[in-house]
């Protein structure tokens, strides 16, 4: 127990991975307040599953289309300057965002706005948050690192789900988004204070050829090919029933708003265990993991279609996430272990597109599927994460990894 408290506790000893941690958590605490916050709005002012799907979506979009742009900037000029000025324009965002809610003349069309406004901006923070870890801890504290981090993370998505619902519960919207931008500030001032080098090479590429490279680069490896193929097929299986079902689950069964943030909450505990086994226990068959852990998630999933009892519900979803926490600090820890320096932010950047770029389509049909009935849609999420599984088995390259 001592030496695997002290694995997690080694990257803690570098200042630069302090920051990294604070950025990390304070950036994941924002999403929350602005997710609850914009469901339930887009939910008040037009009671529509479908409104809910297509907000979401409009975030997506442009978040997974620009992402291997923001993976390009980043290996080419600063990722500490591009992840700074994403979280210093989405603080800008959200406090506008918050001001406009305030003054009650909000509509739909306003949504659609921030949302694509807000997808563009994730398109650079993410890619080059993806790369800043391995640049302030040595390459055998990767896991540990990105347990450390998972576990900050998750603590927030502890917190700040539960803390968000009652405050939409209690206030409305608004002073969620503000929590957001004051959230985005403080990961922006954190990011300032990390002492890192702009560049790992000199780029002597045009843009265009970068992004290519980058393209190149993952398409002529197989095991990152099946990597990110899996991870295509479970986000569009998850993304749009757990974003949107979730909602309309709390809503429709539940307590509203507050209940909402208890079932997240219960899934960022779980989330917690998960991080703490894969911090812990570096697994021999990495490729395994992508295997089980969905056909694990295809069963909570469809429990969680017909269930009708809150603490069932939250039970499921603690479960949910320590499958997901596994998945999380192993994948991206296998991915930076893997890749050449100079190519980290296009394939991160890679790495994140197949994550988010079939979140749209799977928001869109899951607010089409949600409008007929919730019980369908997570059906429809069990079955698909079951078809990916099976088609993970049938993958050597994966299996071997």
């Amino acid at each position: 127990m001592s030496s695997s408290r002290g694995a997690l506790l080694g990257p803690a000893r570098i200042g630069g991975f302090r920051w990294t941690w604070l950025a990390a958590a304070s950036s994941v605490a924002g999403d929350f307040f602005s997710y609850i916050a914009i469901s339930w709005l887009t939910l008040q002012i037009t009671g529509s599953a479908l409104a809910l799907g297509a907000v979401l979506t409009m975030a997506g979009i442009p978040r997974a289309s620009l992402m291997i742009l923001g993976g390009a900037l980043t290996d080419r000029f600063s990722a500490q300057r591009l992840m700074s000025m994403s979280a210093f324009g989405r603080a800008v965002l959200m406090t506008v965002f918050a001001v406009d809610v305030g003054s009650a003349h909000v509509e739909l069309w306003h949504l659609y706005v921030y949302s694509v406004v807000l997808g563009t901006l994730g398109a650079f923070f993410l890619p080059a948050q993806a790369t800043i870890l391995p640049r302030v801890v040595p390459t055998e504290m990767l896991e540990a690192g990105n347990a450390a981090i998972n576990i900050g993370t998750q603590a927030a998505r502890v917190i700040a789900p539960a803390v968000a619902g009652v405050v939409v519960a209690r206030f409305g919207s608004a002073p969620a988004f503000a929590v957001d931008g004051a959230c985005y500030l403080l990961c922006a001032v954190a990011v300032l204070q990390l002492r890192i080098p702009d560049r790992v090479l000199t780029a002597t590429q045009g843009l265009v050829r970068s992004v290519g490279a980058g393209f190149a680069y993952v398409w002529r490896d197989r095991a990152l090919m099946a990597v990110f193929a899996i991870a295509v097929a479970l986000n569009f299986a998850l993304a749009g029933p757990m974003q949107i079902g979730l909602v309309l689950i709390a809503r429709q069964r539940f307590a509203g708003a507050a209940s909402l943030g208890l079932i997240l909450a219960a899934s960022a505990i779980g989330s917690v265990v998960g991080t703490l086994i894969a911090g812990t226990a570096r697994p021999r068959r990495v490729g395994l993991l992508w295997i089980f852990i969905p056909l694990a998630t295809a069963g909570i999933t469809a429990l969680l279609g017909v269930t009708t009892l809150l603490p069932l519900a939250a039970s499921l979803m603690l479960v949910f996430g320590c499958g997901t926490g596994v998945i999380n600090v192993i994948t991206p820890a296998w991915i930076q272990r893997r890749t050449e320096p100079a190519m980290l932010g296009r394939v991160m950047a890679l790495a994140n597109t197949a994550a988010l770029g079939a979140v749209p389509l799977s928001q869109a049909i899951a607010g089409v599927i949600g409008q007929v009935s919730v019980g369908l849609l997570f059906g429809f999420s069990a079955i698909t994460q079951v078809l990916a599984a099976g088609t993970a088995a049938a993958s050597r390259s994966l299996r071997q990894i």
